[in-house]
């Protein structure tokens, strides 16, 4: 079942796909995923990469935006849309789309540090797309800190994948992020 997940999403256009069943999941400061799909067991982490002339810096920054963010975001939206849909179809699971930056519950206690339904950076690390850097971002072998996560919350029992072992970028970069 996963490799036919993972060939359709890559036929979607995904470039990376990890798995993590919920039993897996830790993120002591996220809701519990429960609370927006109550049959979840598990989540589809699929990350995209952004247009590489996103990346060529100059002056007018916001001018970036449509390649760096909105192309990316509307992609992958449709992506994750079509491969719910053919995750229900073929296996009879449901799915939530849980989205790359918005919307975030907003309350008293989380109005100046709004958070999603799930965090998707501990996703993609604990379904061993990506390891911690120093800077708190989920880097990938593939495209470092240069991607977009979505996830799909689903209610099909899908083993997670193994965590990244021996890769650490940040042990040999000297920069400050």
């Amino acid at each position: 079942m996963k490799q036919a997940i993972r060939q359709k999403a890559k036929e979607l256009g995904v470039d990376l796909v990890g798995f993590l069943n919920l039993k897996d999941y830790k993120s002591p400061q996220s809701p519990d995923p429960h609370r927006y799909l109550s049959l979840a067991k598990s989540v589809v982490v699929l990350a995209f990469k952004p247009l590489a002339g996103a990346y060529h810096y100059q002056e007018n920054t916001w001018s970036k935006m449509p390649s760096y963010l909105y192309s990316v975001e509307g992609a992958g939206n449709t992506a994750a849309y079509h491969l719910a849909r053919f995750m229900e179809r073929e296996y009879g699971g449901e799915s939530f789309l849980v989205q790359a930056h918005r919307p975030f519950e907003i309350d008293e206690d989380t109005f100046r540090s709004p958070i999603g339904s799930v965090s998707l950076r501990h996703a993609a690390v604990q379904s061993g797309l990506a390891v911690w850097g120093k800077n708190t971002l989920a880097l990938t072998r593939e495209f470092g800190p240069r991607v977009m996560y979505l996830g799909l919350l689903n209610s099909l029992d899908l083993e997670s994948g193994s965590p990244i072992s021996g890769y650490d970028p940040c042990s040999s970069c000297h920069y400050d992020c």
